[in-house]
């Protein structure tokens, strides 16, 4: 997995990335659970300091290709999909996965599983039976024990983190090449109004 191959290197992401943001007032309840998590649990004995992303859901990562041609069929992914709704559900952690680390889950619900289906035939890569939605609260790679402290510390920085419920009315396609801090926000799109 990502963190055996880690050794105190920052890991990187590629291509490009669709993500759903939540609307402000839930982003920034979030975006102040990261930053404290990113604060706290930075090490500064192994020299490592956990990177700073915006809250996000991504729907499908890892597209490659010419970014014209990305922007193109991420504008015509847009056009098919209606704004539906988000509900985040159970905080969560996985081993070795340095992007899903510390994470709270959302439902799989039929809008969001077929948005993600959408885009997986737009983009020409099927359907993914693995999809879990998911909004990370930190990247890393952290011993079981200490990613149960983060869950524990997030839940009492925001105890209504694993609750938050909200509407999707546009997508965000994001660069995410290379180290977090260099990925960048490539455009928004509107989801069809109907």
């Amino acid at each position: 997995m990502e963190c055996e191959r880690w050794h105190g290197m920052m890991i990187q992401g590629y291509g490009y990335s669709v993500w759903l943001i939540p609307p402000e007032s839930v982003y920034t309840a979030i975006n102040d659970v990261i930053s404290s998590l990113r604060s706290r649990y930075s090490d500064p004995v192994v020299q490592y300091q956990a990177p700073s992303f915006e809250p996000h859901l991504t729907l499908l990562g890892r597209l490659l290709g010419p970014e014209m041609e990305i922007i193109s069929k991420t504008q015509k992914f847009a056009s098919r999909i209606r704004p539906f709704n988000i509900s985040l559900d159970t905080l969560g952690d996985l081993d070795g996965d340095y992007f899903r680390c510390v994470f709270v889950r959302a439902k799989k619900t039929e809008e969001l599983m077929s948005a993600n289906s959408i885009a997986g035939q737009i983009f020409d890569r099927g359907s993914d039976p693995k999809y879990m939605p998911h909004m990370s609260l930190i990247y890393g790679c952290f011993l079981p024990e200490v990613r149960k402290r983060i869950i524990a510390t997030a839940n009492q920085l925001d105890p209504r983190i694993a609750s938050y419920f909200y509407r999707v009315d546009r997508l965000s396609l994001f660069l995410t090449d290379g180290t977090v801090n260099k990925w960048r926000k490539v455009k928004d799109f509107l989801l069809n109004p109907g």
